[in-house]
């Protein structure tokens, strides 16, 4: 049984009541741009845990060890992994998931499978985070800050198409260096990362303003024309941004995309 608990310091629980967890549980507190993870094993702790942290978090996500398991198999060892972990920086792709859980809006027969698909994306980001922290250990300091600036440039600038070529000369690298470097450190080749932010913000400016064309959310993600923008987004999401853009549609389509997946 999947057993999760969200909650919100503005109010007690994210407007769609989950099952309690059992324990051990797995503690993710996040507020602003950092995230802490903790393994608690007994209910006692979660509600010291609740005390001395009351009001200081924006988004509180416990969920048990065995739903866990459920969901992300037998890739990790959950007590060595989620032992006291701390991201002081979270990317843009996991600010984006904690908006979406934050201001979830679904229909509430799909909140359920919604809020739960979002915890999963969240863990998956996480998990790649630390997988990265581990291979960032074989570069040295100042090849690892030309990485991160490199990050910097393509998730500043999604209007523009930057070439492998034109990053390397920004790097003062070689194209495969720079190439396997970026995949090595951050989990992801420089397309997948690029290609995935451009989406997540296409998705965003849909969501933000309704009477937006695709032609300008394309143009801001850096496509010349809206229908290869349209072929990108549904490659991605699995539907149109313009069945997107009709959000009474959109809660169904999500969920039936989902569901074989869970």
């Amino acid at each position: 049984m999947y057993k999760i608990e969200i909650k919100k310091t503005d109010e007690d629980l994210l407007k769609c009541e989950l099952e309690k967890s059992d324990y051990p549980v797995v503690n993710l507190q996040i507020r602003n741009d950092e995230l802490k993870t903790k393994l608690l094993f007994k209910r006692k702790e979660i509600i010291e845990k609740e005390k001395s942290t009351h009001n200081k978090f924006s988004l509180d996500i416990t969920i048990s060890e065995d739903s866990l398991a459920l969901m992300m198999g037998k890739i990790l060892n959950t007590t060595d992994f989620f032992s006291n972990l701390h991201i002081e920086q979270l990317s843009m792709p996991v600010r984006m998931i904690i908006h979406d859980i934050m201001n979830c809006s679904c229909d509430p027969k799909f909140k359920h499978l919604y809020l739960r698909t979002k915890v999963c994306e969240l863990l998956i980001c996480i998990l790649s985070v630390k997988a990265a922290a581990r291979l960032d250990l074989k570069f040295t300091a100042q090849e690892r800050s030309v990485f991160k600036r490199l990050k910097n440039v393509i998730s500043g600038n999604l209007h523009q198409h930057y070439s492998i070529d034109e990053l390397a000369q920004i790097a003062g690298m070689n194209r495969t260096k720079i190439q396997t470097g970026f995949k090595a450190i951050f989990g992801k080749t420089i397309h997948t990362y690029t290609l995935d932010l451009k989406m997540q913000k296409a998705k965003h400016l849909l969501t933000e303003d309704p009477n937006v064309s695709l032609k300008e959310v394309a143009a801001k993600v850096g496509y010349k024309y809206a229908n290869h923008f349209s072929t990108a987004f549904k490659k991605k999401f699995k539907f149109s941004p313009s069945l997107f853009k009709k959000g009474n549609l959109l809660s169904i389509i999500y969920a039936f995309w989902l569901l074989p997946n869970l």
